[in-house]
């Protein structure tokens, strides 16, 4: 979302990001001079009790309502605060659901609570929205529980603090291929189990001296642990790396000394690390459960296999990829200024633009329809205002 305001506020457009208070944390230091900000206090209270009261108190809505916007951009779902936004303003609103529609997040344990929210959702927010899908993938998630809602699909860009990297001219350490995953380290929707026993299939496969794999990403529930033990299992825990969390210049580091970026996940809204690897000029072996690979633009690329989160497939493409690395790395390093330009910021907030003054026409048509007798030019466009939460 952030990468999305500052983009939309380099291009002029007035944006203010609205929210609740997230203990601990700070926005990044580049968030755009021109961006305003206003945050409520976190209330206690359950999920259940979120619901029967949600939002922000009046006095504490206050500042969006004087902002007066345009158009209200609602960013991840199942926050029971994004309920009362369609009775607090009376702009149009868009809702990106960044993954969160799923079929496998209503199937996991727990997920009562989820559908409880999706059903008044239905009613109280979505009814009023159009739907914003970060890839073709999503949008027909969203379709299948939503069929009768208009949504339209536009890209996301890198993760905001990263920096850009090309991958020419990189020196490898170590011998062998060395194959690169970065994000939460979440074994079942990452794929990560699968991840390991394919490498660890293909890796026997390979000739000398063969691959490592790396591993970048916070632990989540004693993951890393579980992780490590799988790895000696397989035969592996010496060519299997686990580097925990990294700061955005150590992943532009990994990802300049990599040679191949492999992501197998179960089910991802998008991918932001995989087009981080696009950038740098990676080739890549990702699953079909990914958002990102759904795009024509990335699904012809010769340097990208896309398998299903499948063991045997998964290893022959991984075997595939390290024996012909040099070619794929050619082919990806002649790809990268078009697939930063698609994946990029700047493109998605003037798709998003775009879309927000579509949204807004038929309400400003229909007000000057209400004037009698008016004869009034073609309107020129109002500055366009967003909010996020």
């Amino acid at each position: 979302m952030l990468g999305l305001a500052n983009a939309q506020a380099a291009l002029g457009v007035e944006v203010m990001i609205a929210g609740k208070e997230a203990p601990g944390y700070e926005l990044p230091p580049v968030l755009h001079p021109g961006i305003k900000t206003t945050f409520w206090k976190q209330r206690g209270g359950s999920f259940i009790g979120r619901i029967m009261r949600p939002g922000p108190r009046a006095c504490e809505f206050e500042p969006l309502s004087r902002f007066a916007p345009d158009v209200v951009h609602v960013h991840g779902e199942f926050n029971p605060d994004n309920l009362c936004v369609p009775s607090r303003v009376s702009c149009p609103l868009v809702v990106s659901p960044h993954g969160c529609f799923h079929p496998g997040v209503f199937d996991k344990r727990r997920s009562s609570q989820k559908r409880l929210y999706f059903r008044l959702a239905r009613q109280l927010l979505y009814r009023h929205a159009a739907m914003h899908a970060t890839s073709p993938l999503e949008a027909r998630h969203i379709s299948a529980l939503l069929p009768a809602q208009e949504v339209y699909c536009a890209p996301l860009g890198p993760g905001v603090q990263s920096p850009c990297v090309v991958g020419d001219g990189r020196t490898l350490a170590g011998p062998g291929a060395k194959l690169l995953f970065v994000g939460r380290l979440d074994i079942y929707t990452k794929g990560l189990d699968i991840l390991l026993e394919a490498f660890a299939l293909a890796f026997k496969r390979m000739p000398s001296p063969g691959a490592a794999l790396h591993l970048v990403g916070a632990d989540q529930n004693g993951s890393r642990q579980r992780l490590e033990l799988i790895a000696r299992s397989l035969g592996i825990g010496h060519q299997v790396h686990l580097h925990g969390q990294a700061a955005p210049t150590d992943v532009a580091r990994f990802l300049a000394d990599a040679d191949i970026y492999v992501q197998l996940s179960r089910h991802e809204g998008f991918g932001l690390s995989i087009v981080e690897a696009f950038a740098a000029g990676l080739p890549a072996v990702l699953s079909d459960g990914i958002g990102v690979v759904s795009y024509p633009e990335v699904q012809r690329l010769e340097h990208v296999a896309i398998v299903k989160p499948d063991i045997a497939e998964a290893a022959a493409a991984i075997e595939r990829a390290v024996a012909n690395r040099i070619a794929l790395r050619e082919q990806a390093s002649a790809h990268v200024s078009e697939l930063r330009e698609f994946f990029s910021w700047e493109s998605a907030a003037a798709m998003q633009i775009e879309r927000y003054r579509a949204l807004r026409r038929p309400a400003a048509e229909l007000m000057e329809m209400s004037v009698p007798g008016k004869d009034n030019p073609t309107p020129r466009p109002a500055p366009l205002s967003s909010a996020g939460r």
